[in-house]
Order: structure tokens, then sequence, then C-alpha cells
């Protein structure tokens, strides 16, 4: 899931509810036909939670890509080097 469709997800999960309106350090910037635009974290109250986050989502993205041992990697490195040497 990228970082602006997270944002949308829980924008329109509790708007609603006006849930996410009433959250210190949270605002929704909305365009002109009143549709979320923006999602305005407070970094000094959401910071460390919001680089979790992404790195979870970095994580989901790249989960199914395929996968090497760490042989293989020490392999390739010393491969790399070698012809950049």
């Amino acid at each position: 899931m990228k970082k602006q469709d997270l944002f949308l997800y829980l924008y329109n999960k509790y708007k609603n509810l006006n849930i996410m309106a009433r959250i210190a350090g949270v605002q929704f910037e909305k365009d002109y036909k009143g549709k979320p635009k923006k999602v305005i974290f407070d970094l000094k109250i959401w910071g460390q939670y919001l680089e979790d986050l992404f790195d979870g989502m970095e994580a989901e993205e790249v989960k199914d890509e395929e996968t090497i041992s760490l042989d293989e990697l020490r392999k390739e490195i010393k491969r790399v080097r070698h012809i950049n040497v």
C-alpha cells in the first residue's frame, strides 16, 4: 500500500466518526471539492510512529520479490567488487 493510499484509507475510514479531526497533531487539507488532499502529522508527536509505519509499508511492497541466501549475497558482493576494482 502506498503512503498516499494509506492516508486516504485512514481519512475515509474515520471521517464520519470525526475521530481524526480530534487527534492532536493530525490535520487534513482538502481540495476545493472537499476531498482529502493531504494529511499533516506533527512530527514531534507522531514522528516515531510514522517511521515505523513507513518501514512496514516498504517491507510490504517488497515481500513478494525474489530472495537470495546470505551466501549468494556474499558471492555477488565479491563479484561486483572484483569487477569494479
